[in-house]
C-alpha cells in the first residue's frame, strides 16, 4: 500500500487529496480494479486532473516521504 499512500499525499500536495480519495475509491470498490497497480494509480492521478508522475518515482520524493511518517 506504499504507492497509493504516496500517490494520496502527491495529489493531497496540489490540492485534489480528496477527489483522489474518492476517485480512489471507486476504482477499487465500484470498478473493482487494483489500486496497488502502477497503471491504476496513474490513470486516477490522471481522473482528478493532475499530470501522472511515474508513481514509481514517488518512492524517490523525499518530501512525500517525509509525510508519509
Amino acid at each position: 500500500w506504499d504507492l497509493p499512500h504516496l500517490a494520496f499525499l502527491y495529489a493531497r500536495a496540489h490540492g485534489r487529496g480528496h477527489d483522489f480519495l474518492l476517485a480512489a475509491y471507486a476504482a477499487r470498490w465500484v470498478d473493482g480494479r487494483d489500486i496497488t497497480a502502477v497503471d491504476c494509480l496513474e490513470r486516477t492521478l490522471h481522473d482528478v486532473g493532475l499530470t501522472p508522475r511515474a508513481v514509481a518515482s514517488l518512492e524517490s520524493s523525499a518530501d512525500l516521504l517525509d509525510d508519509a511518517r
